[in-house]
């Protein structure tokens, strides 16, 4: 692990389960830490979409479309509990980062494009 010698440095850390440590602030020290989860899963999409094409003119194509997407387990980071750790010295303050899967949404559109 690289240590820092200057306060306004910033420290990384990468593990086995991908963890990033960052310094936030000098005075306690404080670290932000990025950790991997091995339940984290690729975000689910079902995607819905309707189209028409139709020749307006000789050279003049005109298409429309309508979408709807509907994404699940879409990545989030959720703070986890602040804890103290002494190794490596001094002493200092984590705020762990966990990668999850806790956002959803959709969208929906129209598309018009002439051709």
């Amino acid at each position: 692990m690289g240590r820092c010698h200057s306060c306004r440095a910033h420290t990384l850390r990468v593990e086995e389960d991908l963890q990033l440590t960052a310094l936030l602030a000098p005075t306690p020290l404080t670290f932000f830490r990025i950790v991997g989860d091995r339940k984290f899963s690729s975000e689910q999409l079902i995607g819905y979409e309707v189209g028409y094409r139709s020749l307006v003119s000789p050279n003049f194509y005109l298409d429309v479309a309508v979408f709807y997407n509907n994404y699940d387990d879409l990545l989030s980071i959720e703070p986890g509990a602040p804890f103290s750790e002494t190794s490596p010295p001094p002493a200092h303050t984590v705020v762990p980062l966990l990668f999850r899967n806790a956002l959803f949404g959709n969208t929906t559109g129209v598309e018009i494009a002439p051709d």
